[in-house]
């Protein structure tokens, strides 16, 4: 038998059927990705939460500032190499991760694909009135470093305009990002 899931998280009952025995058996199946962990910022991380700066309590969703283990690691040496080459600067304003459970990121709660990524732990949104912009240049250095990330200015003079870091290239024009800083 293969299930695929939907691309919800959250739990599923799945009911079988066994023909031999005329037995019906339920299942309760977690829908998540594995290994989640919380991107919380903190006086040694030098990046804030969203609603660490503003009121997020009309949100449908308070938790979604997690992504996999390695991309904190890698978000933490960002935000610390960020700092030390401004250290005046404001501290990154993390605005997006992926829920607890991952899977579609309904921040509308309409349960319609508007985010298309942050489904799976692997990217970050960073509010960029948060860097100034003579600094701009050097975030994106820095994110690029070592292949750290992908930075890619989203919205550019919308009131919406954000950095989306992405630290997987789902495509090859994600990785097309750091050409400039190699």
């Amino acid at each position: 038998v293969r299930y695929n899931s939907s691309v919800v998280s959250g739990k599923e009952w799945i009911n079988a059927f066994v023909e031999e025995s005329g037995n019906s058996v339920w299942a309760k199946v977690d829908i998540r990705v594995p290994g989640l962990t919380g991107l919380w910022g903190s006086w040694y991380s030098f990046y804030n939460d969203k609603c660490d700066v503003e009121d997020c309590s009309g949100y449908k969703h308070e938790d979604f500032y997690n992504v996999l283990p390695w991309v904190k690691e890698r978000f933490d040496y960002i935000a610390y190499l960020y700092h030390e080459k401004f250290p005046t600067a404001a501290w990154l304003v993390v605005t997006d991760g992926s829920l607890s459970l991952g899977g579609l990121y309904d921040y509308k709660n309409t349960w319609n694909p508007p985010h298309t990524y942050h489904r799976m732990g692997t990217d970050i949104d960073v509010r960029s009135w948060s860097i100034a912009k003579k600094n701009r240049e050097g975030f994106e250095r820095i994110v690029c470093k070592k292949g750290f990330g992908y930075p890619k200015l989203e919205f550019d003079g919308l009131p919406n305009e954000h950095y989306h870091l992405y630290f997987f290239p789902y495509t090859s024009k994600a990785g097309n990002l750091c050409d400039a800083y190699k």
